[in-house]
């Protein structure tokens, strides 16, 4: 071998050790980099349930029909958070959150819904949070006067997350931008003024809202709401999750005027919820007879008579063809609110089978939403 040939090799080999040095060293950079900044997130979403604030908030909501824009004032400190909307649709509305409860003063009138904080808010769980997103910084940023540190989290099999402005004092997220599997922004809120000398919220005692309750909301095992649920439909059981999600427990939903219950099972990825709604198609109870509006409760024993419907008032033949929605009218499976729901996860997946309805709602890719939706048996 002459010495310009060993000279050739000698300094190819040199080229792709510098190269591999330079890879390493650029993969082991922006590996920290992604530690320190999932560690910055996480302190984040801690520090948004345990420091004391009180600010004006502007958040823009993305919905299925249109976007709305909702000011308020938000009050936070000691577990508990206070929400009072200043103008938009929802002005006058009051929420407290105080534990496992929710109330909402405004609209139609108090309501109260008895619901674990992560409905709310989901618990973090630091452990799936680090398995389960890739997170980094991206910039500077000034905020409500104060200066914040932008940093993405994105799930690691999928296009969901948020990205967060974070106090760098406190590590207090400042701006909040929710971002769906399509990677489209569901909402944006954003900190006006804040203030983090005010005192947290007052425990005082809790609104009074027996006679205008409409939904309860409480956390049983599955055999409990199994049991509750027999007089309407069989409960069934997932058979299938997505990978990274684990189970957060079983629900029962209770509805006013008699309405069948719904069972609720609730999973986490660590911070994005996935949900399995099951109840009985609006209509007939099972064992319900025809013609008799009658069916047997527990035990056999008859439920009451429901009462008849109101008789239409006559009115005028319509000439022609009946508008496309009179001809096009698929009937309710479930009742307005989770279809709501359905929607604001860009629609979800819906089987009924077995005179079950099942719903599938969350932030996971819709393949493996239908394949949870199949798997329910």
């Amino acid at each position: 071998m002459s010495g310009a040939w060993r000279r050739a090799c000698f300094l190819a080999g040199v080229f792709v050790t510098a190269a591999c040095v330079v890879s390493a060293g650029l993969y082991l950079y922006r590996s920290a980099q992604q530690r320190r900044a999932m560690e910055l997130v996480l302190r984040a979403l801690q520090a948004r349930q345990s420091v004391t604030s009180v600010g004006l908030t502007v958040t823009r909501a993305y919905t299925p029909d249109g976007p709305v824009v909702l000011r308020g004032r938000v009050r936070r400190g000691e577990g508990r958070v206070a929400i009072e909307y200043l103008d938009g649709p929802a002005r006058g509305t009051r929420i407290l959150r105080r534990g496992d409860s929710v109330w909402r003063r405004g609209g139609r009138g108090p309501v109260h819904i008895q619901i674990g904080e992560h409905v709310a808010s989901p618990e973090v769980e630091p452990k799936l949070v680090r398995s389960n997103y890739s997170a980094w910084a991206v910039g500077k940023q000034t905020i409500a006067g104060r200066p914040t540190t932008q940093v993405v989290l994105r799930q690691r099999k999928g296009r969901a997350g948020m990205d967060l402005w974070i106090d760098d004092a406190n590590y207090f997220p400042l701006r909040t931008v929710a971002v769906d599997q399509h990677g489209r922004t569901v909402s944006d809120t954003v900190y006006e003024k804040i203030d983090y000398s005010a005192p947290p919220p007052p425990v005082g005692p809790p609104p009074q809202d027996k006679a205008a309750a409409s939904l309860r909301v409480v956390a049983v095992s599955f055999e409990e709401a199994a049991k509750q649920c027999a007089p309407y439909f069989s409960a069934l059981k997932p058979t299938y999750l997505p990978p990274g999600f684990s189970g957060s427990g079983w629900h029962l939903h209770r509805f006013p005027s008699g309405r069948s219950p719904a069972m609720e099972a609730r999973y986490t990825d660590g911070l994005a919820p996935l949900s399995v709604i099951q109840m009985r198609a609006e209509g007939r109870r099972v064992g319900d007879r025809p013609g008799t509006g009658r069916g047997r409760g527990r035990g056999g024993a008859p439920l009451p008579p429901r009462p008849a419907p109101p008789r239409p008032r006559a009115r005028a033949p319509r000439q022609g063809p009946p508008p496309p929605a009179q001809r096009e009218a698929p009937p309710r499976l479930l009742p307005r609110r989770f279809e709501r729901t359905s929607q604001a996860f860009g629609g979800g997946v819906i089987r009924q089978r077995s005179g079950v309805v099942v719903m599938v709602v969350g932030q996971a890719p819709p393949e493996e939403l239908r394949k949870v939706a199949d798997g329910v048996r």
